[in-house]
């Protein structure tokens, strides 16, 4: 997200490029499905002690302003600022985010102006990735600093009618508040309210707890960033609450939970102060993704101040009752049949698994054969005993030193760096991500085999199709010719040779197996022309899976679209549920 920001009155700049009272107008833009999008303005006042105290010598002051600068003096003796925020009248509340006043020690200059206004957003955990000046044109539009985001192509059409004037928008015009909440709403029924949360709310820190309090076996369950981190035998809430996670990369989760609990200080609890349906409030702040509110620290949070100044919408309380059942049982519906589904998908990779491991393992591979039971998507699991001694002698044992090179060649080039994470578990599938250690790493080329020794019950396989340099938590394998890649990495992900790998680990926290214990593992290998018949059987088992897969975790996220679509609908007012 970046910042536009535009500096209405100048004049109060001295020739040293200096001044020491400013207002700064700024307003948030970003970029969502290749639309850019803006909010409300947040009107900045940054006022130096010294600019003060001039202007005490020039001029006299009212009692109550003196008592004011006075305090402020006390307030700054030991502190480099201070930041005032000051209440928005309901005019404002329409095309403000905020009114603050800021007062530091001394005079400033451009630079210092952006970094006060940097540690403001820092302060509030606004999102800030860049503060760019703009025209004052960009600030002749009302956009309501609502919930939602607002398509600064649709506001700019009306942007003629209703032209601000003086750093403030005109409220003279008869465009209303309800008419841009149309841009991401459409109409509301009239009777709904769209208010601020702390109108409707109150929000409030947990409670700090110690780590020693917290255990697995303990009475009532810990709610941190995330959810439950543990069970304690104290509680701190009986009642039913709307618990948001403050802190963390989920932050801004949405949990409604009755009965006992202790809710610590990395979350937030919501208290009503008006007749609120707690269900329903719980899924219009679900919907409001408050996760998008959180600062872009390396410790992601949001604070309870941006979700009381967050605005939402709020049917009387009997239609949000109505509303909060209907989703519970429409909702429950789509979410048993996204879990049939998903069953499905799991259902069809113990499929996957069971017959590559016979694939690899079973001594009967006639091509007849082979051909029938994996077009039919499975082996024959009833094949005689006299039929598979009778190719036993295709087959042979050997040690896995003598089937593939250890290689160990470290290297500190600038190559492709992988690591386990860009391996997905148990499938050899590769996973781009922004992978990157320190120090050497093991060179290896294509057609290599890596194979994952920390934690080997992850299966963590994968044949190179380019070459690079791999993190030392693999092992670097290359194929002597008795055995293919391709059926290496199957003959690897297998599920008899991961389980003995794992049974020989060693070290309790970080267990890894040893090249010496692998090394000396035998593993049966058929002749190459059968290992090719193999390997293009089980591609093709694969590519059938893979699309069926691919077609149901589409009907899914249809199912996901639909499922946050009607949940919308329902509290936007664009169904009637009464």
């Amino acid at each position: 997200m970046k910042w536009l920001y535009n500096i209405p009155n100048t004049k109060t700049w001295k020739e040293d490029g200096t001044t020491g009272i400013q207002n700064i107008l700024l307003r948030p833009v970003w970029v969502e499905n290749n639309a850019e999008y803006t909010s409300g303005i947040v009107d900045l006042r940054i006022t130096a002690l010294e600019y003060i105290h001039e202007a005490q010598k020039q001029k006299t002051f009212e009692p109550d302003e003196i008592a004011f600068f006075n305090d402020l003096n006390e307030k700054l003796l030991d502190k480099d600022y201070l930041v005032v925020e000051e209440e928005l009248d309901t005019d404002d509340q329409r095309y403000y985010l905020n009114r603050v006043s800021l007062y530091v020690q001394k005079p400033f200059n451009i630079e210092q102006l952006l970094n006060w206004v940097r540690l403001y957003f820092a302060i509030n955990g606004y999102p800030c990735t860049e503060i760019e000046e703009t025209d004052f044109d960009t600030f002749a539009f009302d956009v309501n600093p609502i919930m939602r985001v607002f398509s600064i192509d649709n506001v700019k059409r009306f942007e003629s009618s209703w032209v601000t004037s003086g750093g403030k928008p005109n409220t003279s015009t008869s465009w209303t508040c309800n008419w841009l909440t149309n841009q991401w709403i459409g109409d509301i029924p009239e009777h709904w309210n769209l208010s601020k949360l702390k109108y409707y709310v109150k929000v409030n820190s947990g409670e700090g707890i110690n780590t020693e309090e917290i255990s697995d076996d303990a009475l009532f369950p810990v709610y941190g960033g995330n959810g439950i981190m543990g069970y304690t035998n104290n509680f701190n809430s009986e009642n039913e609450d709307i618990i948001i996670g403050r802190v963390g990369a989920k932050c801004g989760n949405i949990r409604l939970v009755a009965d006992k609990k202790w809710i610590s200080d990395n979350a937030l609890i919501l208290t009503v102060l008006k007749e609120v349906d707690l269900k329903y409030l719980s899924i219009v702040l679900d919907t409001m993704n408050l996760n998008r509110l959180a600062n872009q620290n390396a410790q992601p949070l949001i604070t309870g101040t941006l979700v009381k100044e967050s605005h939402s919408v709020f049917p009387p309380l009997p239609e949000q009752t109505a509303i909060a059942n209907f989703l519970d049982h429409k909702t429950a519906q789509i979410d048993n049949a996204i879990a049939k589904k998903q069953q499905l998908i799991e259902l069809l990779e113990e499929e996957r698994k069971a017959v590559i491991n016979e694939a690899v393992n079973v001594l009967n591979y006639d091509s007849n054969d082979l051909m029938k039971t994996m077009i039919n998507g499975a082996f024959n699991h009833s094949q005689s005993e006299n039929q598979k001694n009778q190719s036993a002698d295709k087959w042979q044992l050997k040690r896995l030193k003598y089937v593939f090179d250890l290689i160990t060649t470290k290297t500190t080039d600038n190559l492709h760096k992988v690591g386990l994470e860009n391996i997905k578990s148990k499938t050899g599938k590769y996973i781009e991500t922004e992978t990157d250690f320190e120090g050497e790493g093991i060179e290896f080329a294509i057609n290599d085999i890596l194979f994952g020794k920390l934690r080997p019950y992850l299966a963590k396989v994968y044949l190179a199709d380019f070459a690079g340099s791999a993190v030392g938590d693999f092992f670097v394998l290359r194929c002597k010719d008795s055995i293919l890649p391709a059926f290496a990495k199957f003959k690897l992900l297998d599920h008899w040779f991961i389980e003995i790998s794992n049974s020989s680990t060693f070290g309790a926290k970080m267990p890894r197996v040893g090249w010496e214990f692998l090394a000396n593992l035998e593993i049966s290998i058929p002749p190459l022309s059968e290992q090719h018949l193999i390997i293009t059987r089980i591609e093709n088992l694969n590519q059938r899976i893979d699309n069926t897969i691919f077609q149901i975790s589409q009907e899914i996220e249809l199912l996901k679209e639909y499922r946050q679509s009607l949940i919308f609908e329902a509290v936007t007012g664009k169904i009637k549920i009464v």
